[in-house]
């Protein structure tokens, strides 16, 4: 499992972390009551309601994708390039950019397109968007590989 370097769970923001945990503990299985008591804590009573949507998400993503995400343990600091997309999916979910949110949902169904996982993301933005809490889209930047001086770049293209 490889980690994004620049960037930590608690540098994007409460609202980003707190659904990170839950998606975390879904998908991972884990013991959900800690999560349920935060969610219970900053939405009330349709806090169950946001779990139900994400737990559906998690299910489509794993069920209707046509690749496996990799994911951090509950509990973690450090984020996955996949769980920065779920979190760039949710910002979206949020904002309402429903091109941006088709957009990282192929990317993370790997081509594929989900209806149920769709209504369950946008379920999810508004829930936070409604308790005034932000999920904050993980802007990362890129960067060329290094390359050793003096060696050869080898270019390729293709499957293997």
């Amino acid at each position: 499992m490889s980690f994004i370097k620049s960037i930590t769970v608690h540098a994007l923001g409460e609202a980003s972390g707190l659904a990170l945990s839950a998606f975390r503990m879904m998908a991972a299985a884990a013991d959900s009551s800690e999560i349920v008591d935060r969610f219970d804590a900053h939405f009330g009573v349709t806090g169950r309601a946001g779990l139900g949507a994400m737990h559906l998400l998690v299910r489509e993503i794993g069920t209707a994708g046509a690749r496996r995400l990799c994911v951090a343990c509950p509990g973690c600091c450090r984020m996955t390039a996949d769980e920065l997309s779920v979190l760039a999916l949710l910002s979206a979910a949020q904002a309402r950019d429903h091109a941006r949110v088709e957009a990282h949902l192929i990317w993370l169904l790997a081509g594929r397109t989900s209806e149920t996982a769709r209504s369950a993301a946008l379920a999810i933005g508004g829930l936070f968007k409604s308790a005034g809490l932000t999920i904050e889209n993980p802007g990362v930047e890129g960067s060329a590989p290094a390359r050793a001086p003096g060696r050869a770049a080898l270019h390729a293209a293709g499957n293997a």
